[in-house]
Protein backbone atom coordinates (compact mmCIF):
# COMPACT_ATOMS: atom_id res chain seq x y z
CA UNK A 1 0.00 0.00 0.00
CA UNK A 2 1.31 3.74 -1.30
CA UNK A 3 0.41 6.06 0.96
CA UNK A 4 0.59 9.58 0.17
CA UNK A 5 0.33 13.23 1.54
CA UNK A 6 1.09 16.47 0.50
CA UNK A 7 0.42 18.42 4.06
CA UNK A 8 2.53 19.36 6.73
CA UNK A 9 -0.20 19.63 9.45
CA UNK A 10 -1.35 16.09 9.25
CA UNK A 11 -1.52 14.35 12.54
CA UNK A 12 1.64 11.89 12.93
CA UNK A 13 -0.57 8.46 13.37
CA UNK A 14 -2.40 9.40 9.75
CA UNK A 15 -0.98 6.83 8.18
CA UNK A 16 -1.60 4.23 10.25
CA UNK A 17 -5.09 5.03 10.39
CA UNK A 18 -5.39 4.76 6.64
CA UNK A 19 -3.55 1.63 6.53
CA UNK A 20 -5.62 0.05 9.47
CA UNK A 21 -9.06 1.49 7.64
CA UNK A 22 -8.07 -0.18 4.73
CA UNK A 23 -7.19 -3.22 5.97
CA UNK A 24 -10.56 -3.50 7.96
CA UNK A 25 -12.23 -2.25 4.69
CA UNK A 26 -10.92 -4.57 2.49
CA UNK A 27 -9.46 -7.20 4.35
CA UNK A 28 -13.01 -9.46 3.49
CA UNK A 29 -11.67 -9.71 -0.23
CA UNK A 30 -7.76 -9.34 0.82
CA UNK A 31 -7.38 -12.40 -1.63
CA UNK A 32 -8.45 -10.25 -4.80
CA UNK A 33 -7.07 -6.88 -4.02
CA UNK A 34 -3.63 -6.03 -5.10
CA UNK A 35 -2.07 -2.31 -4.97
CA UNK A 36 -4.08 0.07 -3.16
CA UNK A 37 -2.75 3.44 -3.07
CA UNK A 38 -4.31 6.72 -1.29
CA UNK A 39 -3.32 10.15 -1.67
CA UNK A 40 -4.74 13.09 0.88
CA UNK A 41 -4.55 16.75 -0.31
CA UNK A 42 -5.11 20.19 2.01
CA UNK A 43 -6.46 23.07 0.13
CA UNK A 44 -7.76 25.77 2.02
CA UNK A 45 -8.66 23.79 5.03
CA UNK A 46 -10.37 21.72 2.91
CA UNK A 47 -9.60 17.85 2.41
CA UNK A 48 -9.76 15.61 -0.32
CA UNK A 49 -8.95 11.75 -0.12
CA UNK A 50 -8.71 9.77 -3.46
CA UNK A 51 -8.05 5.83 -3.23
CA UNK A 52 -7.38 3.83 -5.91
CA UNK A 53 -7.63 0.04 -5.55
CA UNK A 54 -6.84 -2.61 -8.18
CA UNK A 55 -8.90 -5.53 -8.17
CA UNK A 56 -7.75 -8.85 -9.55
CA UNK A 57 -9.39 -11.48 -10.82
CA UNK A 58 -12.80 -9.79 -11.55
CA UNK A 59 -14.96 -11.08 -14.35
CA UNK A 60 -16.61 -14.95 -14.66
CA UNK A 61 -14.91 -17.40 -11.86
CA UNK A 62 -15.78 -20.77 -11.29
CA UNK A 63 -15.21 -22.49 -7.99
CA UNK A 64 -13.25 -19.69 -6.72
CA UNK A 65 -10.98 -19.83 -9.90
CA UNK A 66 -10.18 -17.47 -12.42
CA UNK A 67 -11.45 -18.46 -16.11
CA UNK A 68 -10.45 -16.97 -18.88
CA UNK A 69 -12.71 -13.85 -19.06
CA UNK A 70 -11.13 -12.47 -15.23
CA UNK A 71 -8.98 -9.37 -15.57
CA UNK A 72 -7.87 -6.74 -13.64
CA UNK A 73 -9.62 -3.23 -12.82
CA UNK A 74 -8.65 -0.01 -11.18
CA UNK A 75 -11.09 1.37 -8.75
CA UNK A 76 -10.80 5.29 -8.52
CA UNK A 77 -12.61 6.86 -5.66
CA UNK A 78 -12.67 10.45 -3.57
CA UNK A 79 -13.84 11.53 -0.18
CA UNK A 80 -14.18 15.42 0.92
CA UNK A 81 -14.08 16.48 4.34
CA UNK A 82 -13.14 19.35 6.60
CA UNK A 83 -10.92 17.39 8.56
CA UNK A 84 -8.52 14.32 7.10
CA UNK A 85 -10.39 11.61 9.32
CA UNK A 86 -13.90 12.19 7.60
CA UNK A 87 -12.11 12.48 4.03
CA UNK A 88 -10.46 9.59 4.73
CA UNK A 89 -13.36 7.30 5.68
CA UNK A 90 -15.69 8.41 2.88
CA UNK A 91 -12.95 7.21 0.74
CA UNK A 92 -11.93 4.15 2.41
CA UNK A 93 -15.66 3.56 2.74
CA UNK A 94 -16.71 4.00 -1.15
CA UNK A 95 -13.90 2.39 -2.17
CA UNK A 96 -14.73 -1.29 -0.22
CA UNK A 97 -18.55 -0.97 -1.25
CA UNK A 98 -17.26 -0.52 -5.20
CA UNK A 99 -14.94 -3.53 -5.11
CA UNK A 100 -17.90 -5.73 -2.76
CA UNK A 101 -19.76 -4.57 -5.87
CA UNK A 102 -17.81 -5.03 -8.83
CA UNK A 103 -16.98 -9.03 -7.25
CA UNK A 104 -21.05 -9.71 -6.72
CA UNK A 105 -21.37 -8.38 -10.71
CA UNK A 106 -18.63 -10.83 -11.79
CA UNK A 107 -20.25 -13.79 -9.73
CA UNK A 108 -23.94 -12.61 -11.07
CA UNK A 109 -22.06 -12.44 -14.92
CA UNK A 110 -21.11 -16.18 -14.19
CA UNK A 111 -24.20 -17.78 -13.02
CA UNK A 112 -25.87 -15.72 -15.99
CA UNK A 113 -23.66 -17.35 -18.55
CA UNK A 114 -24.01 -20.47 -16.91
CA UNK A 115 -28.32 -20.38 -17.11
CA UNK A 116 -27.82 -19.34 -20.50
CA UNK A 117 -24.98 -22.04 -21.33
CA UNK A 118 -27.50 -25.14 -19.78
CA UNK A 119 -30.76 -23.75 -21.87
CA UNK A 120 -28.58 -23.46 -25.50
CA UNK A 121 -27.53 -27.38 -23.96
CA UNK A 122 -30.90 -28.27 -23.34
CA UNK A 123 -32.58 -26.82 -27.34
CA UNK A 124 -29.59 -28.91 -28.91
CA UNK A 125 -30.55 -32.00 -26.89
CA UNK A 126 -34.27 -31.56 -27.87
CA UNK A 127 -33.49 -30.81 -31.52
CA UNK A 128 -31.18 -33.92 -31.93
CA UNK A 129 -34.08 -35.89 -30.12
Amino acid sequence: MNVVTNSRNLPENLTEYVESRLAFALDRHHDRVGRVSVRLEEKSGWFTCRVLVELRRVGAQRHGEPVVRSSNRILVVTGEGDRAHPAIDLAVDRAASRAVREFERSRERTSERVVAHLIEDDEDAANVA
